[in-house]
């Protein structure tokens, strides 16, 4: 008897492994002090957000609504 190998080809999606940054509509009274308590649980990690996005916040004091900030 004559033994014949199949050969399947799996076809599988591709998964999208990029990470999607986060983003954030500052509202007014926003402060990066509440922001970051709202993603991380703390306020104190503010400076992550600064961080990332400094070339839209030359001072962290002063964040404008409309201002849309990544949070990593």
């Amino acid at each position: 008897t004559s033994a014949t190998a199949k050969v399947s080809k799996k076809e599988t999606a591709r998964v999208d492994n990029t990470v999607q940054p986060r983003t954030y509509t500052v509202v007014e009274g926003d402060c990066l002090w509440n922001i970051a308590k709202r993603f991380y649980g703390s306020g104190a990690e503010y400076t992550k957000i600064y961080n990332a996005n400094r070339d839209k916040i030359s001072n962290p004091n002063l964040i404008y609504a409309g201002q849309v900030l990544t949070i990593p």
